[in-house]
């Protein structure tokens, strides 16, 4: 099975910087850049902690969907045993909540 580590980068306000990762299945990955390609809008608030939040396009993701770098089992036996697979901030800003947000437009 190959995994891949899908990353995001943004920036709330030019006061801090907000990042994000998730390590996806070759098959995870495939059905999410799908689901991207496939929907599109050009700004949406996604909120965390309790008044921030990231303005994230449809096609920002999908860059970064694309831009997923390949990781050993090795590498993803270590990510695992830390505990580091997903890493969410505030009230679950994360690949999931995009993904779900992308479901129901």
């Amino acid at each position: 099975m190959k995994y891949y580590l899908v990353t995001y980068n943004g920036n709330y306000a030019d006061e801090f910087d907000v990042y994000f990762h998730q390590v996806m299945s070759e098959d995870v990955l495939k059905e999410v850049r799908d689901l991207f390609s496939k929907v599109n809008w050009d700004y949406e608030e996604f909120y965390f902690g309790t008044n921030e939040f990231i303005d994230v396009s449809s096609s920002e993701l999908f860059e970064a969907l694309s831009e997923a770098k390949e990781i050993t089992e090795d590498q993803y036996k270590v990510l695992s045993d830390l505990g580091l697979l997903s890493i969410s901030f505030g009230d679950g800003l994360n690949w999931d909540r995009f993904i779900e947000y992308a479901m129901y437009i």
